[in-house]
């Protein structure tokens, strides 16, 4: 498995609560910036050391590491996901994703 070859472009969005004229919070997407990430199935079959995997749909690999603790952020490209855990694993940053109905 190359993850270099299984990267693909998605933009990377932050959630941002925005007050309207009324003083309402009203929740918008900004996009960040272009990243690349490989993302990959997290299936019964997979082997891994902790249970909090399971709460999860995929898994991604990129090299962008601007991801800020307590805010919410996604990726969108072909398919949307929420990213609902970052780590950084070496120069690889590992996410945890949900797959989102946009």
């Amino acid at each position: 498995m190359a993850v270099m070859n299984d990267m693909q472009l998605y933009q990377l969005q932050k959630l941002n609560a925005v007050r309207g004229p009324s003083g309402q919070e009203k929740q918008t997407w900004l996009d960040i910036e272009n990243i690349k990430v490989a993302v990959y199935l997290i299936d019964e079959m997979s082997v891994v050391g902790s249970v909090r995997y399971d709460q999860y749909d995929y898994a991604g690999l990129t090299f962008y590491n601007g991801f800020e603790k307590k805010e919410k952020y996604r990726i969108v490209g072909e398919e949307t996901y929420g990213i609902e855990r970052a780590v950084q694993n070496g120069n690889l940053m590992h996410l945890l994703l949900k797959a989102v109905d946009v």
